[in-house]
């Protein structure tokens, strides 16, 4: 449920400009600008989440219509980031 929330949200406060084009006509440098750009405003963790959440969408689109390459949002790590293992208190 808050996945569900936090989505649009989400989208609508770091990409609110890409909000109404067409998903073709997103580029993957400006995938990266977008990235560097949540990376300095949120952090990376939230950075990858809105990619991720990108991704999500263009995949989704892709598998419904069939017509899209694949998707500008794979962002390279630098360092592997370390998964949490114990529950969120």
């Amino acid at each position: 449920e808050r996945s569900m929330r936090q989505i649009p949200e989400e989208l609508d406060r770091h990409c609110p400009d890409w909000l109404d084009v067409p998903l073709v006509d997103i580029s993957r440098p400006e995938a990266i600008d977008l990235h560097r750009a949540i990376v300095a405003k949120s952090g990376r963790w939230v950075a990858h989440r809105v990619m991720a959440q990108l991704r999500a969408c263009w995949n989704s689109a892709r598998e419904r219509f069939g017509e899209l390459p694949e998707h500008p949002f794979r962002i390279k790590r630098r360092k592997k980031l370390r998964r949490r293992r114990e529950p969120i208190p």
